[in-house]
């Protein structure tokens, strides 16, 4: 493994979500023992609701938006943790006029 830095001016476009960027810093997807990525959502931009078959949890780095945990929504800003166990349905939206950035982990991913 190397080092890496990830700048927040250089995330890629999210192949299922417009309005929103991600850069994977450690684990290419779901099957590997832990994932971590940046991600940043641009005003009016959303993670859609899903779900993942292990926890995920999220630090909000800037910005404000709306978490969804199943059907209950709250508003969420920097300094907040997002925890979303596994299969729990879950997104988020930019409903504000900055940039949202969070870290987004997914630790014990390989069952």
């Amino acid at each position: 493994m190397e080092t890496k830095l990830i700048k927040k001016s250089k995330l890629k476009d999210h192949p299922d979500y417009p309005g929103v960027k991600i850069e994977t810093m450690v684990g290419d997807d779901l099957s590997s023992e832990y994932r971590c990525a940046i991600v940043k959502v641009q005003p009016g931009g959303e993670i859609l609701p899903h779900t993942h078959p292990t926890l995920e949890v999220a630090y909000i780095i800037e910005g404000v938006g709306k978490l969804l945990i199943n059907e209950d929504l709250e508003t969420i800003s920097a300094g907040e943790v997002m925890y979303a166990p596994a299969g729990i349905v879950h997104g988020i939206k930019n409903d504000g006029k900055k940039d949202m950035l969070l870290f987004a982990t997914f630790p014990n991913c390989k069952k």
